[in-house]
């Protein structure tokens, strides 16, 4: 298989996560996402309603492929044309998810304390 699809890379891209989730957490004095936020042009009220949408996409994304989409298409079309629809699918899939979580990570700085 291809480098970033072997179980290593995986296993090295969670780790990468789980340690920069503990290092933004523990650096709370001068966190990196909150550096980002000041380049961030939108107003607070704004940046809120955006992440809003955004985390309500995202969520009804996984919710609906998960749960609807997916069930009904593996109980109703044969396995080779569930394969190929699934294969046309899932890239288009993981693109909004990746780009909403984005969306989420770059208006969480700006939106205003709760």
């Amino acid at each position: 298989p291809a480098l970033h699809n072997s179980p290593f890379f995986r296993s090295l891209a969670i780790l990468y996560a789980l340690l920069f989730a503990i290092y933004q957490s523990s650096s709370a004095t001068a966190p990196t996402l909150h550096k980002l936020g000041k380049y961030l042009i939108l107003p607070p009220n704004v940046a809120a309603t955006v992440h809003l949408l955004s985390f309500s996409t995202w969520f009804g994304t996984v919710v609906y492929t998960t749960f609807v989409t997916g069930i009904t298409m593996f109980k109703n079309l044969p396995r080779r044309v569930f394969g190929t629809l699934q294969s046309k699918l899932f890239p288009l899939y993981f693109k909004l998810c990746s780009l909403m979580i984005g969306v989420q990570i770059l208006t969480l700085t700006a939106m205003p304390d709760v």
